[in-house]
C-alpha cells in the first residue's frame, strides 16, 4: 500500500518522516497512546507541505485543537501518509477525479451527518453518485487547509460569493442547462 502511495511512489523513505527512527531494535515510543503519537508525528507534515501546515493554523480544526480538542483533525486524519493516493495529475496539475470524488468520504469520517444531507443534494448525489467532477465537493465552499467555520455571521455573510465562483462560469452552467442569472 505503501508503494502506491503519494510519498512510496516518490520513493520516500520512512525515514524521511520517522526520522527518529535509524537503527533495529527502534527506540522505545515516548507517545501515551495512538492518539498522542498522531498529533505528535503530524507535526512532521510541515517539512514538506509547509503552506499547507500554515493554512491550517487559521482554520476551524487548528481552534477546535488549541482550545483543547483533541480529537480534532490533524494532517494524517485526513490524508493517511501511508496510504495517500496522489490527489492532482502530474500532467495536468489539476486534482484527479478520484480525489475529488474522495472528499466528501473524507470529512464524513467526523461530519457524517453532514455527509448524510451532501449526498442526497444536487452536488452530492452527482458527485457521490455520478462521480461528476464538475460539482462542489466540501472543500470548494468549506476551503481546504484553511477551513473556516460555516456557523459564523461572515461565513454567512459571503455565501453569496462561494456559490458564484461556480455559479457565475457561463461555460461551466451552459455545460448543464442552468442560468448564471
Amino acid at each position: 500500500q505503501y508503494g502506491a502511495s503519494v510519498h512510496g511512489g516518490n520513493n520516500m523513505a520512512c525515514v524521511a518522516c520517522h526520522s527518529d527512527v535509524g537503527g533495529y531494535p527502534h527506540p522505545k515510543l515516548t507517545a501515551q497512546d495512538p492518539r498522542s503519537y498522531t498529533i505528535q508525528q503530524s507535526q512532521t507534515c510541515k517539512t514538506c507541505h509547509a503552506d499547507q501546515y500554515e493554512n491550517i493554523r487559521d482554520s476551524v480544526h487548528q481552534q477546535a485543537f488549541d482550545a483543547g480538542n483533541t480529537n480534532a483533525p490533524v494532517c494524517t486524519d485526513c490524508h493517511n501518509p501511508h496510504t495517500q493516493k496522489p490527489l492532482t495529475d502530474k500532467q495536468t496539475g489539476q486534482m484527479t477525479v478520484e480525489g475529488r470524488v474522495g472528499i466528501p468520504q473524507t470529512c464524513a469520517k467526523c461530519h457524517n451527518g453532514v455527509y448524510e444531507q451532501y449526498k442526497n443534494s444536487v452536488h452530492g448525489s452527482a458527485m457521490i453518485g455520478e462521480g461528476n467532477p464538475d460539482v462542489a465537493t466540501c472543500t470548494d465552499c468549506h476551503g481546504v487547509h484553511q477551513i473556516v467555520d460555516p456557523t459564523t455571521e461572515q461565513y454567512r455573510i459571503n455565501s453569496p460569493q462561494i456559490c458564484a465562483k461556480c455559479h457565475t462560469d457561463k461555460a461551466l452552467m451552459d455545460k448543464y442547462g442552468l442560468s448564471t442569472d
